[in-house]
């Protein structure tokens, strides 16, 4: 956290993300979370080349010690999709076809497993805004569509072998 210290306040980021989590929160109450909102054309306009980027160009060897830490012998396939957020900071979105997750990655080298964001494919996903109930970790079946449609059409596959 931030402070302007001529006026003692918190940055304008800062305070940013407190609305946008605030707002999130609030249209989360009628489903209109901007995460479950989002459409394929969304995440392929808001997407960037992980390979091109600095703090993200690291994701084969952060996905292959990912998978080292696995128990797994078998073959591991991923799809990275770089996401700029409504702040201009990036991130990306892991999807991870054998273990049915999606992970939230901040890019550099953070372990994929620490990733403040997990959707299990399995137990997450809802069928309709309608039965997120205020939930901040649930997304919605088409949400997870559009996001492996923008995936597939623009992210980066990636395939480790154990």
């Amino acid at each position: 956290m931030r402070y302007d210290t001529a006026s003692g306040r918190r940055s304008g980021s800062y305070r940013r993300i407190i609305i946008a989590i605030a707002l999130c929160i609030l249209s989360n109450l009628i489903g209109a979370c901007p995460v479950a909102s989002q459409t394929v054309q969304s995440f392929r306009e808001n997407s960037f080349d992980v390979a091109a980027d600095p703090d993200f160009r690291s994701f084969r060897d952060v996905l292959a010690r990912f998978v080292a830490t696995r128990r797994s012998r078998s073959p591991n396939d991923f799809c990275v999709l770089g996401h700029v957020n409504d702040d201009k900071t990036k991130s990306a979105w892991v999807i991870w076809k054998q273990g049915k997750t999606i992970f939230f990655w901040n890019g550099k080298d953070e372990k994929i497993y620490m990733s403040s964001r997990k959707i299990a494919l399995d137990r997450d996903v809802v069928s309709d805004s309608g039965q997120l109930n205020g939930s901040t970790y649930l997304v919605t079946k088409t949400w997870v569509a559009d996001l492996l449609a923008a995936c597939d059409s623009v992210g980066v596959k990636v395939h480790v072998r154990k």
